[in-house]
């Protein structure tokens, strides 16, 4: 009687054990996914700000177009000589690769979309990409930018997600 206790209760053990690694395993892709998709909106975030601070910085300029110029700049002030951007994300980081396009040929550059592409098509992770303009004004602060609100799709080019992606909240 007791080795059938014994075995009973063995069998249950295994049994939960299986299912529990079963449902974490499950439960795991997506939330890897999901923090992907934040880290990368997370560093899209970053290049708004530091592509908002460049046009502050460089009024008659505007955005700076060319992210790689933001690399090689410091926030002013900064003690530690913190970069504007960081380099690894133009070259691709958490899975995804960041770059920049100016709107139009106006100067000071006005208008700047600003994207985070997976660097693999069939991870079935999101595209990610902003908008913000920079003008002047004719009362303090003079110059401002706006904000940029994040939109996302799947698949297809890039600039698809200027113009079809879905807003996020």
């Amino acid at each position: 009687m007791k080795s059938v206790g014994l075995t009973r209760l063995f069998l249950v053990v295994v049994t939960t054990t299986v299912f529990a690694q079963n449902s974490s395993e499950h439960k795991s892709s997506p939330t890897q996914k999901s923090d992907l998709e934040m880290t990368a909106i997370t560093n899209l975030r970053k290049l708004a700000i530091g592509e908002s601070a460049y046009a502050m910085s460089h009024s008659q300029k505007g955005f700076a177009c060319d992210p790689q110029a933001l690399t090689e700049l410091e926030w002013p002030d900064s003690p530690i000589h913190a970069k504007l951007v960081d380099p690894a994300l133009l070259s691709g980081t958490g899975q995804y690769k960041f770059s920049a396009q100016c709107g139009g040929n106006s100067k000071p550059a006005g208008k700047l979309n600003i994207f985070a592409v997976p660097l693999d098509p069939n991870a079935h992770l999101r595209t990610f990409c902003a908008t913000g303009t920079f003008g002047s004004f004719e009362t303090k602060p003079y110059f401002r930018t706006s904000e940029f609100p994040i939109h996302s799709t799947y698949g297809g080019p890039p600039e698809s997600c200027v113009v079809s992606g879905e807003l996020l909240k």
